[in-house]
Protein backbone atom coordinates (compact mmCIF):
# COMPACT_ATOMS: atom_id res chain seq x y z
CA UNK A 1 0.00 0.00 0.00
CA UNK A 2 1.42 3.06 -1.33
CA UNK A 3 0.13 6.87 -0.56
CA UNK A 4 -2.10 6.23 2.04
CA UNK A 5 -1.92 8.87 4.06
CA UNK A 6 -4.49 11.35 1.88
CA UNK A 7 -7.30 13.62 2.48
CA UNK A 8 -9.06 11.55 4.13
CA UNK A 9 -6.90 10.32 6.57
CA UNK A 10 -6.50 14.12 7.64
CA UNK A 11 -10.31 15.02 7.33
CA UNK A 12 -10.63 12.26 9.88
CA UNK A 13 -8.04 13.82 12.25
CA UNK A 14 -9.67 17.05 12.37
CA UNK A 15 -12.73 15.79 12.85
CA UNK A 16 -11.02 14.14 16.00
CA UNK A 17 -10.22 17.56 17.16
CA UNK A 18 -12.75 19.01 15.62
CA UNK A 19 -19.88 36.72 -31.38
CA UNK A 20 -22.01 36.47 -34.24
CA UNK A 21 -22.74 32.94 -35.18
CA UNK A 22 -21.09 32.51 -37.90
CA UNK A 23 -17.95 34.06 -36.47
CA UNK A 24 -18.08 30.94 -33.63
CA UNK A 25 -17.35 27.98 -36.18
CA UNK A 26 -14.36 25.76 -35.25
CA UNK A 27 -10.79 27.77 -34.98
CA UNK A 28 -7.47 26.69 -32.26
CA UNK A 29 -9.22 27.30 -28.42
CA UNK A 30 -6.78 27.92 -25.71
CA UNK A 31 -9.66 25.57 -23.68
CA UNK A 32 -9.14 22.12 -23.74
CA UNK A 33 -10.72 20.10 -26.60
CA UNK A 34 -13.18 17.77 -24.27
CA UNK A 35 -14.84 20.82 -23.10
CA UNK A 36 -18.31 21.39 -24.46
CA UNK A 37 -19.97 23.48 -21.09
CA UNK A 38 -20.24 27.25 -19.82
CA UNK A 39 -20.63 28.52 -16.59
CA UNK A 40 -22.56 31.55 -16.62
CA UNK A 41 -23.28 33.58 -13.88
CA UNK A 42 -26.38 36.08 -14.73
CA UNK A 43 -26.59 39.48 -13.48
CA UNK A 44 -29.49 40.65 -10.64
CA UNK A 45 -32.34 41.81 -12.61
CA UNK A 46 -31.33 39.93 -15.69
CA UNK A 47 -33.28 37.31 -17.45
CA UNK A 48 -34.60 34.49 -15.09
CA UNK A 49 -32.31 31.47 -14.78
CA UNK A 50 -34.73 29.19 -15.23
CA UNK A 51 -36.24 30.78 -17.60
CA UNK A 52 -32.93 30.80 -19.89
CA UNK A 53 -32.95 27.02 -19.35
CA UNK A 54 -36.00 26.45 -20.20
CA UNK A 55 -35.77 28.34 -22.96
CA UNK A 56 -32.60 26.37 -24.40
CA UNK A 57 -34.10 23.10 -23.48
CA UNK A 58 -37.07 23.59 -25.62
CA UNK A 59 -35.73 25.04 -28.46
CA UNK A 60 -37.45 28.48 -27.83
CA UNK A 61 -36.03 32.24 -28.58
CA UNK A 62 -33.46 32.26 -25.57
CA UNK A 63 -33.59 35.76 -23.50
CA UNK A 64 -31.24 38.08 -22.50
CA UNK A 65 -29.14 37.17 -25.78
CA UNK A 66 -27.77 33.88 -23.99
CA UNK A 67 -28.32 31.84 -27.37
CA UNK A 68 -25.34 32.97 -28.50
CA UNK A 69 -23.57 30.20 -29.86
CA UNK A 70 -26.49 28.11 -30.06
CA UNK A 71 -26.47 26.40 -27.02
CA UNK A 72 -28.20 23.11 -27.49
CA UNK A 73 -28.84 21.95 -23.62
CA UNK A 74 -28.93 24.24 -19.71
CA UNK A 75 -28.80 23.17 -16.12
CA UNK A 76 -29.05 25.23 -13.32
CA UNK A 77 -26.11 24.58 -11.09
CA UNK A 78 -28.06 24.04 -7.94
CA UNK A 79 -31.49 22.62 -9.22
CA UNK A 80 -33.24 22.84 -5.98
CA UNK A 81 -33.93 27.21 -5.35
CA UNK A 82 -33.98 28.50 -2.26
CA UNK A 83 -36.84 28.32 -0.36
CA UNK A 84 -39.03 30.69 1.84
CA UNK A 85 -37.15 32.70 4.28
CA UNK A 86 -33.88 32.24 2.10
CA UNK A 87 -35.20 33.04 -0.19
CA UNK A 88 -36.32 36.50 0.68
CA UNK A 89 -33.08 37.41 2.34
CA UNK A 90 -31.50 36.43 -1.63
CA UNK A 91 -33.99 38.48 -2.88
CA UNK A 92 -32.19 41.51 -0.38
CA UNK A 93 -28.95 40.36 -0.63
CA UNK A 94 -28.21 39.22 -4.33
CA UNK A 95 -24.28 40.17 -4.45
CA UNK A 96 -23.63 37.67 -1.29
CA UNK A 97 -22.07 34.01 -2.23
CA UNK A 98 -25.72 32.60 -1.18
CA UNK A 99 -27.38 34.89 -3.84
CA UNK A 100 -24.68 33.94 -6.59
CA UNK A 101 -25.01 30.96 -6.57
CA UNK A 102 -28.84 30.99 -7.33
CA UNK A 103 -27.28 32.49 -10.75
CA UNK A 104 -25.24 30.05 -12.13
CA UNK A 105 -25.97 28.59 -15.28
CA UNK A 106 -24.22 25.78 -17.26
CA UNK A 107 -24.75 26.03 -21.17
CA UNK A 108 -23.51 23.37 -23.44
CA UNK A 109 -22.41 23.18 -27.23
CA UNK A 110 -21.98 21.35 -30.27
CA UNK A 111 -17.75 20.75 -30.55
CA UNK A 112 -17.25 22.90 -33.80
CA UNK A 113 -17.93 26.33 -31.55
CA UNK A 114 -15.23 28.43 -31.09
CA UNK A 115 -15.02 28.92 -27.38
CA UNK A 116 -12.73 31.74 -27.33
CA UNK A 117 -14.86 34.24 -29.11
CA UNK A 118 -18.07 32.56 -27.18
CA UNK A 119 -16.14 33.48 -23.81
CA UNK A 120 -15.50 37.26 -25.60
CA UNK A 121 -19.21 37.62 -26.42
CA UNK A 122 -20.30 35.87 -23.34
CA UNK A 123 -18.70 38.64 -21.25
CA UNK A 124 -19.47 41.55 -23.14
CA UNK A 125 -23.10 41.02 -22.84
CA UNK A 126 -24.90 42.83 -20.25
CA UNK A 127 -26.69 40.68 -18.87
CA UNK A 128 -23.67 37.86 -17.93
CA UNK A 129 -21.37 38.84 -14.58
CA UNK A 130 -19.24 36.08 -15.46
CA UNK A 131 -18.46 33.24 -17.82
CA UNK A 132 -16.25 30.12 -17.39
CA UNK A 133 -15.28 26.90 -18.81
CA UNK A 134 -17.16 24.41 -16.67
CA UNK A 135 -13.65 22.22 -16.02
CA UNK A 136 -12.83 18.94 -14.53
CA UNK A 137 -11.30 17.83 -11.11
CA UNK A 138 -9.47 14.38 -11.47
CA UNK A 139 -10.00 11.96 -8.15
CA UNK A 140 -6.71 11.52 -6.21
CA UNK A 141 -5.09 8.47 -5.30
CA UNK A 142 -6.07 4.50 -5.98
CA UNK A 143 -8.26 1.79 -4.31
CA UNK A 144 -6.57 -0.91 -2.74
CA UNK A 145 -7.71 -4.24 -1.81
CA UNK A 146 -5.35 -4.39 1.63
CA UNK A 147 -7.54 -5.74 4.33
CA UNK A 148 -5.09 -5.14 7.43
CA UNK A 149 -4.50 -2.76 9.27
CA UNK A 150 -1.08 -4.32 11.05
CA UNK A 151 0.46 -4.01 14.09
CA UNK A 152 4.28 -2.64 15.05
CA UNK A 153 4.26 -3.74 18.22
CA UNK A 154 3.22 -7.42 18.30
CA UNK A 155 3.54 -7.93 14.69
CA UNK A 156 4.45 -11.77 13.98
CA UNK A 157 5.61 -12.98 10.38
CA UNK A 158 5.45 -16.36 11.04
CA UNK A 159 1.79 -16.25 11.97
CA UNK A 160 -0.15 -16.37 8.75
CA UNK A 161 -2.56 -13.45 8.18
CA UNK A 162 -1.06 -11.44 10.53
CA UNK A 163 -1.30 -7.58 9.29
CA UNK A 164 1.95 -6.92 8.27
CA UNK A 165 2.17 -2.52 9.06
CA UNK A 166 5.02 -2.57 6.60
CA UNK A 167 2.48 -3.76 4.00
CA UNK A 168 -0.76 -2.85 5.60
CA UNK A 169 -2.45 0.24 6.78
CA UNK A 170 1.38 1.37 7.72
CA UNK A 171 -0.32 4.61 7.78
CA UNK A 172 -2.09 4.59 10.93
CA UNK A 173 0.83 3.68 12.59
CA UNK A 174 3.08 6.91 10.80
CA UNK A 175 0.36 8.76 12.90
CA UNK A 176 0.26 7.13 16.01
CA UNK A 177 -3.60 6.40 15.63
CA UNK A 178 -3.84 3.96 17.73
CA UNK A 179 -2.50 6.39 20.68
CA UNK A 180 -4.96 8.92 19.59
CA UNK A 181 -7.85 6.16 19.81
CA UNK A 182 -7.05 5.41 23.77
CA UNK A 183 -7.63 9.25 24.47
CA UNK A 184 -10.49 9.95 22.03
CA UNK A 185 -12.56 8.22 19.14
CA UNK A 186 -13.98 11.21 16.99
CA UNK A 187 -17.66 12.66 17.34
CA UNK A 188 -18.48 13.92 14.61
CA UNK A 189 -20.13 14.98 11.20
CA UNK A 190 -17.99 14.58 8.29
CA UNK A 191 -19.30 15.07 4.68
CA UNK A 192 -16.66 13.39 1.68
CA UNK A 193 -17.53 14.63 -1.80
CA UNK A 194 -16.59 11.77 -4.59
CA UNK A 195 -18.35 8.78 -6.08
CA UNK A 196 -20.37 7.43 -3.93
CA UNK A 197 -19.72 3.85 -1.91
CA UNK A 198 -20.71 0.49 -1.86
CA UNK A 199 -23.36 1.27 0.58
CA UNK A 200 -23.55 -2.93 1.57
CA UNK A 201 -20.13 -2.97 2.48
CA UNK A 202 -19.71 -4.66 5.82
CA UNK A 203 -17.15 -1.85 6.49
CA UNK A 204 -19.09 0.77 5.85
CA UNK A 205 -22.89 0.67 6.62
CA UNK A 206 -24.09 1.20 9.99
CA UNK A 207 -26.29 -1.48 10.72
CA UNK A 208 -28.27 -4.71 8.76
CA UNK A 209 -31.03 -6.87 9.21
CA UNK A 210 -30.53 -10.57 9.38
CA UNK A 211 -33.41 -13.00 10.10
CA UNK A 212 -35.68 -10.04 11.11
CA UNK A 213 -33.57 -8.46 13.62
CA UNK A 214 -31.04 -5.24 13.34
CA UNK A 215 -27.69 -5.97 13.49
CA UNK A 216 -24.79 -2.91 14.06
CA UNK A 217 -22.23 -3.07 11.94
CA UNK A 218 -20.06 0.15 13.16
CA UNK A 219 -19.42 1.77 10.05
CA UNK A 220 -19.80 5.51 9.57
CA UNK A 221 -22.28 6.11 6.70
CA UNK A 222 -25.29 7.75 7.00
CA UNK A 223 -27.76 7.19 4.27
CA UNK A 224 -30.33 9.73 5.65
CA UNK A 225 -27.34 12.56 5.59
CA UNK A 226 -26.25 11.71 1.74
CA UNK A 227 -27.28 12.38 -1.48
CA UNK A 228 -26.29 11.83 -5.02
CA UNK A 229 -26.14 15.50 -6.79
CA UNK A 230 -24.87 13.99 -10.15
CA UNK A 231 -28.57 12.42 -10.31
CA UNK A 232 -30.66 14.29 -7.79
CA UNK A 233 -31.44 11.37 -5.86
CA UNK A 234 -31.04 9.72 -2.75
CA UNK A 235 -29.29 6.89 -4.04
CA UNK A 236 -25.18 7.25 -3.64
CA UNK A 237 -24.31 3.86 -4.53
CA UNK A 238 -20.99 3.45 -6.56
CA UNK A 239 -22.08 0.48 -8.10
CA UNK A 240 -25.76 2.32 -9.34
CA UNK A 241 -26.56 0.48 -12.57
CA UNK A 242 -29.31 3.23 -13.16
CA UNK A 243 -26.52 5.69 -13.28
CA UNK A 244 -24.31 4.66 -16.29
CA UNK A 245 -26.59 2.26 -18.80
CA UNK A 246 -24.53 0.26 -20.68
CA UNK A 247 -21.42 1.51 -19.25
CA UNK A 248 -22.01 -0.24 -15.82
CA UNK A 249 -18.87 -1.51 -13.61
CA UNK A 250 -19.69 -3.24 -10.19
CA UNK A 251 -16.72 -2.65 -9.44
CA UNK A 252 -16.45 -0.23 -6.05
CA UNK A 253 -13.64 2.25 -6.23
CA UNK A 254 -12.28 5.25 -5.51
CA UNK A 255 -15.33 6.78 -3.01
CA UNK A 256 -15.27 3.19 -1.01
CA UNK A 257 -11.44 3.43 -0.46
CA UNK A 258 -11.46 7.04 0.56
CA UNK A 259 -14.41 6.27 2.93
CA UNK A 260 -12.87 3.02 4.56
CA UNK A 261 -9.67 5.19 5.62
CA UNK A 262 -11.58 8.24 6.90
CA UNK A 263 -14.68 6.01 8.84
CA UNK A 264 -15.05 2.18 8.14
CA UNK A 265 -15.93 0.24 11.25
CA UNK A 266 -13.02 -0.52 13.83
CA UNK A 267 -12.36 -2.61 16.60
CA UNK A 268 -14.87 -6.06 15.14
CA UNK A 269 -11.86 -8.32 13.87
CA UNK A 270 -11.73 -7.71 10.04
CA UNK A 271 -10.86 -5.82 7.18
CA UNK A 272 -9.72 -2.49 8.14
CA UNK A 273 -9.67 0.58 10.50
CA UNK A 274 -11.38 3.89 10.01
CA UNK A 275 -9.45 6.98 11.63
CA UNK A 276 -12.40 8.60 12.82
CA UNK A 277 -14.30 5.19 14.15
CA UNK A 278 -17.07 7.30 15.41
CA UNK A 279 -17.74 9.72 12.80
CA UNK A 280 -21.17 10.10 11.17
CA UNK A 281 -20.47 10.40 7.39
CA UNK A 282 -22.48 12.30 4.62
CA UNK A 283 -21.60 11.33 1.26
CA UNK A 284 -22.32 13.54 -1.82
CA UNK A 285 -22.02 11.71 -4.90
CA UNK A 286 -21.03 14.16 -7.21
CA UNK A 287 -19.62 11.84 -10.24
CA UNK A 288 -21.54 8.64 -11.70
CA UNK A 289 -19.60 6.08 -11.62
CA UNK A 290 -18.50 3.85 -14.70
CA UNK A 291 -17.67 6.87 -16.41
CA UNK A 292 -13.96 9.22 -16.23
CA UNK A 293 -13.17 9.41 -12.87
CA UNK A 294 -13.61 13.20 -12.86
CA UNK A 295 -16.01 15.58 -11.15
CA UNK A 296 -16.80 18.73 -12.93
CA UNK A 297 -16.95 21.77 -11.64
CA UNK A 298 -20.40 22.13 -11.78
CA UNK A 299 -20.92 19.90 -9.06
CA UNK A 300 -18.55 21.00 -6.40
CA UNK A 301 -20.65 23.63 -5.41
CA UNK A 302 -24.01 22.43 -4.71
CA UNK A 303 -21.84 19.65 -3.03
CA UNK A 304 -20.21 22.02 -0.78
CA UNK A 305 -23.77 23.72 -0.16
CA UNK A 306 -25.48 20.24 1.02
CA UNK A 307 -22.93 19.56 2.79
CA UNK A 308 -23.29 22.11 4.94
CA UNK A 309 -26.83 22.45 5.27
CA UNK A 310 -26.76 18.85 6.66
CA UNK A 311 -24.64 20.37 9.39
CA UNK A 312 -20.87 18.70 8.29
CA UNK A 313 -18.01 19.97 10.46
CA UNK A 314 -14.99 18.86 8.14
CA UNK A 315 -15.26 17.72 4.47
CA UNK A 316 -12.81 15.85 2.57
CA UNK A 317 -12.41 16.02 -1.30
CA UNK A 318 -9.60 13.43 -2.69
CA UNK A 319 -9.55 15.21 -6.15
CA UNK A 320 -8.07 18.31 -7.66
CA UNK A 321 -7.00 19.68 -11.07
CA UNK A 322 -3.36 20.31 -11.64
CA UNK A 323 -3.17 23.90 -13.12
CA UNK A 324 -0.94 27.14 -12.49
CA UNK A 325 -3.32 29.85 -13.76
CA UNK A 326 -6.56 28.31 -11.59
CA UNK A 327 -6.48 29.83 -8.33
CA UNK A 328 -9.23 32.61 -5.95
CA UNK A 329 -7.23 34.97 -4.98
CA UNK A 330 -4.24 35.74 -7.28
CA UNK A 331 -5.57 37.89 -10.28
CA UNK A 332 -5.42 35.20 -13.19
CA UNK A 333 -5.44 37.57 -16.46
CA UNK A 334 -7.22 34.42 -18.83
CA UNK A 335 -10.19 33.63 -19.69
CA UNK A 336 -10.24 30.99 -17.13
CA UNK A 337 -11.34 31.63 -14.05
CA UNK A 338 -13.21 30.05 -10.92
CA UNK A 339 -15.93 32.00 -10.13
CA UNK A 340 -18.46 28.95 -9.07
CA UNK A 341 -16.42 27.21 -7.48
CA UNK A 342 -14.61 29.88 -5.28
CA UNK A 343 -18.19 30.78 -4.74
CA UNK A 344 -18.79 27.96 -3.58
CA UNK A 345 -15.65 27.79 -0.98
CA UNK A 346 -16.38 31.03 0.45
CA UNK A 347 -19.97 29.97 1.26
CA UNK A 348 -18.61 27.02 2.79
CA UNK A 349 -15.70 29.02 4.56
CA UNK A 350 -18.66 32.10 6.11
CA UNK A 351 -19.97 28.49 7.65
CA UNK A 352 -17.51 27.51 9.27
CA UNK A 353 -16.84 24.54 7.41
CA UNK A 354 -13.31 22.86 7.73
CA UNK A 355 -12.21 21.48 4.06
CA UNK A 356 -9.51 19.09 3.34
CA UNK A 357 -8.48 18.41 -0.21
CA UNK A 358 -5.70 16.22 -1.45
CA UNK A 359 -2.60 17.65 -2.49
CA UNK A 360 -2.48 15.91 -5.73
CA UNK A 361 -0.88 12.49 -7.78
CA UNK A 362 2.58 11.16 -7.65
CA UNK A 363 2.54 12.57 -11.47
CA UNK A 364 3.13 15.57 -10.62
CA UNK A 365 4.93 15.52 -6.97
CA UNK A 366 6.58 19.19 -7.30
CA UNK A 367 2.49 20.77 -7.36
CA UNK A 368 -0.41 21.21 -5.05
CA UNK A 369 -3.17 20.88 -7.27
CA UNK A 370 -6.70 22.76 -7.04
CA UNK A 371 -8.67 22.98 -4.28
CA UNK A 372 -5.82 22.13 -1.62
CA UNK A 373 -3.78 25.03 -3.19
CA UNK A 374 -6.24 27.22 -1.75
CA UNK A 375 -5.34 29.02 1.53
CA UNK A 376 -8.67 28.18 2.97
CA UNK A 377 -8.22 24.45 2.94
CA UNK A 378 -6.16 22.04 4.46
CA UNK A 379 -3.59 20.52 1.77
CA UNK A 380 -2.81 17.14 2.32
CA UNK A 381 -0.08 15.30 1.00
CA UNK A 382 1.35 11.60 0.65
CA UNK A 383 4.22 9.39 1.82
CA UNK A 384 5.23 6.66 0.50
CA UNK A 385 6.63 4.04 2.22
CA UNK A 386 10.51 3.27 2.15
CA UNK A 387 11.30 6.65 0.99
CA UNK A 388 13.52 9.14 2.86
CA UNK A 389 13.04 8.92 6.75
CA UNK A 390 9.54 7.59 6.78
CA UNK A 391 9.74 4.28 9.28
CA UNK A 392 7.08 1.92 11.23
CA UNK A 393 8.06 2.99 15.02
Amino acid sequence: MKRFLSAACLSSMVALILAPADALEAQPSAIPEDIHELIVLLRPGAAAPQEVVDAVNERRPVPGGLGEGNPMAAHKVLREPARHRMAEWIAHNPDTPEGRSQRYIVLRYRDNVNFDALLIALSNNPNVENVEPNLAFEFHSAPTNDPWIGDSDDYDPNIAGDGDPTVAQWGVHILKLPAAWNRIQGHAYLGIIDEGLETAHSELRLTHTSGGSLVFDGGGYRAHLSRDVANLNCSVDEVDPQDTPGNFDPTPGHGSHVMGIAAASTDNGEGVAGACRSCSVEMVKAHPSGNDEQIFFDRLSPSLQFVRSRGAQAVNMSFGINSNVLSCVEPLGSAINLSLVCNGVALAERFDLVMVASAGNKAHPQKIDFPARDPRTISAGGLELGLGDVAIR
